[in-house]
Protein backbone atom coordinates (compact mmCIF):
# COMPACT_ATOMS: atom_id res chain seq x y z
CA UNK A 1 0.00 0.00 0.00
CA UNK A 2 2.57 2.68 1.10
CA UNK A 3 4.73 1.51 -2.33
CA UNK A 4 1.60 2.48 -4.19
CA UNK A 5 1.04 5.86 -2.36
CA UNK A 6 4.86 6.79 -2.98
CA UNK A 7 4.36 5.20 -6.96
CA UNK A 8 1.24 7.58 -7.44
CA UNK A 9 2.90 10.24 -6.15
CA UNK A 10 6.16 9.90 -8.46
CA UNK A 11 4.28 9.62 -11.34
CA UNK A 12 2.23 12.84 -10.59
CA UNK A 13 5.30 14.74 -9.54
CA UNK A 14 6.99 13.83 -12.77
CA UNK A 15 3.80 14.45 -14.95
CA UNK A 16 3.87 18.25 -13.30
CA UNK A 17 7.53 18.39 -14.33
CA UNK A 18 6.57 17.45 -18.02
CA UNK A 19 3.95 19.89 -18.03
CA UNK A 20 6.11 22.58 -16.78
CA UNK A 21 8.45 21.56 -19.25
CA UNK A 22 6.03 21.59 -21.98
CA UNK A 23 4.83 24.97 -21.31
CA UNK A 24 7.91 26.67 -19.87
CA UNK A 25 8.06 30.20 -22.03
CA UNK A 26 11.05 31.51 -20.29
CA UNK A 27 13.22 29.69 -22.40
CA UNK A 28 13.47 30.46 -26.04
CA UNK A 29 11.06 27.67 -27.72
CA UNK A 30 9.12 24.91 -26.00
CA UNK A 31 9.07 21.01 -27.49
CA UNK A 32 5.43 22.33 -28.99
CA UNK A 33 7.13 23.91 -31.66
CA UNK A 34 9.10 21.02 -33.50
CA UNK A 35 5.68 19.34 -32.68
CA UNK A 36 3.58 21.39 -34.39
CA UNK A 37 5.37 21.69 -37.52
CA UNK A 38 6.22 18.04 -38.17
CA UNK A 39 1.97 17.58 -37.55
CA UNK A 40 1.11 20.59 -39.55
CA UNK A 41 3.82 19.19 -42.67
CA UNK A 42 2.12 15.76 -42.32
CA UNK A 43 -0.92 16.87 -42.40
CA UNK A 44 -0.24 19.10 -45.43
CA UNK A 45 1.24 16.61 -47.29
CA UNK A 46 -1.15 13.99 -46.40
CA UNK A 47 -4.23 16.13 -47.39
CA UNK A 48 -3.83 15.64 -51.31
CA UNK A 49 -4.20 11.61 -50.45
CA UNK A 50 -7.48 12.83 -49.71
CA UNK A 51 -8.29 15.01 -52.92
CA UNK A 52 -7.51 12.31 -54.80
CA UNK A 53 -9.38 9.65 -53.28
CA UNK A 54 -12.70 11.93 -54.16
CA UNK A 55 -11.01 12.50 -57.58
CA UNK A 56 -10.74 8.52 -57.94
CA UNK A 57 -14.20 7.45 -56.37
CA UNK A 58 -16.04 10.20 -58.76
CA UNK A 59 -14.56 8.45 -61.81
CA UNK A 60 -15.23 5.15 -60.67
CA UNK A 61 -11.51 4.22 -60.21
CA UNK A 62 -10.75 1.14 -59.37
CA UNK A 63 -8.72 0.39 -55.83
CA UNK A 64 -5.67 -1.29 -57.39
CA UNK A 65 -5.42 1.33 -59.62
CA UNK A 66 -5.65 4.77 -57.18
CA UNK A 67 -3.25 7.43 -56.89
CA UNK A 68 -0.92 7.97 -53.87
CA UNK A 69 1.16 10.60 -52.06
CA UNK A 70 4.90 11.10 -50.96
CA UNK A 71 5.55 12.75 -47.61
CA UNK A 72 8.86 13.41 -48.91
CA UNK A 73 10.03 16.55 -49.21
CA UNK A 74 7.33 18.10 -46.73
CA UNK A 75 8.82 16.12 -44.28
CA UNK A 76 11.26 16.13 -42.60
CA UNK A 77 12.64 18.74 -44.41
CA UNK A 78 10.16 21.78 -44.26
CA UNK A 79 9.24 21.27 -40.62
CA UNK A 80 12.93 21.09 -40.14
CA UNK A 81 13.58 24.54 -42.31
CA UNK A 82 10.68 26.55 -40.04
CA UNK A 83 12.07 25.86 -36.45
CA UNK A 84 15.19 26.52 -37.81
CA UNK A 85 13.65 29.96 -39.14
CA UNK A 86 11.90 30.32 -36.04
CA UNK A 87 14.81 29.52 -33.53
CA UNK A 88 16.83 32.37 -35.61
CA UNK A 89 14.25 35.12 -35.24
CA UNK A 90 13.89 34.35 -31.16
CA UNK A 91 18.08 35.16 -31.03
CA UNK A 92 17.19 38.76 -32.13
CA UNK A 93 13.92 39.02 -30.88
CA UNK A 94 12.52 36.92 -28.58
CA UNK A 95 9.60 35.18 -28.28
CA UNK A 96 8.24 36.46 -32.31
CA UNK A 97 9.86 33.59 -34.64
CA UNK A 98 8.09 31.07 -32.03
CA UNK A 99 5.01 32.93 -32.05
CA UNK A 100 4.75 34.10 -35.61
CA UNK A 101 6.15 30.55 -36.91
CA UNK A 102 3.78 28.77 -34.41
CA UNK A 103 0.32 30.57 -35.45
CA UNK A 104 0.91 30.10 -39.24
CA UNK A 105 1.45 26.30 -38.68
CA UNK A 106 -1.29 26.60 -36.15
CA UNK A 107 -4.06 27.89 -38.80
CA UNK A 108 -2.28 25.68 -41.23
CA UNK A 109 -2.63 22.86 -39.52
CA UNK A 110 -6.59 24.01 -39.16
CA UNK A 111 -7.24 24.22 -42.56
CA UNK A 112 -5.35 20.77 -43.32
CA UNK A 113 -7.53 18.99 -41.17
CA UNK A 114 -10.98 20.77 -42.65
CA UNK A 115 -9.93 19.58 -45.79
CA UNK A 116 -9.16 16.03 -44.66
CA UNK A 117 -12.40 15.59 -43.13
CA UNK A 118 -14.18 17.48 -45.75
CA UNK A 119 -12.58 15.31 -48.12
CA UNK A 120 -13.55 12.21 -46.01
CA UNK A 121 -17.19 13.11 -46.29
CA UNK A 122 -17.58 13.03 -49.79
CA UNK A 123 -15.89 9.83 -49.85
CA UNK A 124 -18.29 8.18 -47.91
CA UNK A 125 -21.35 10.14 -49.65
CA UNK A 126 -19.85 9.16 -52.90
CA UNK A 127 -19.14 5.32 -51.66
CA UNK A 128 -22.67 5.11 -50.29
CA UNK A 129 -24.26 6.70 -53.03
CA UNK A 130 -22.55 3.62 -54.74
CA UNK A 131 -24.02 0.56 -52.86
CA UNK A 132 -27.47 2.20 -53.12
CA UNK A 133 -27.49 1.95 -57.14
Amino acid sequence: MCFRVFLGIGVLDAAISLLYWLFDYSTQMTILLPLLLFCTWLAIVVAPLFEYAVEDARADVPEDSRRGVSIFPGNPFMPLLFWGLAYGIDLFFSPWGTITIGGMHAIALAWAIFVIVRDIIVVRRIEAGKDKA
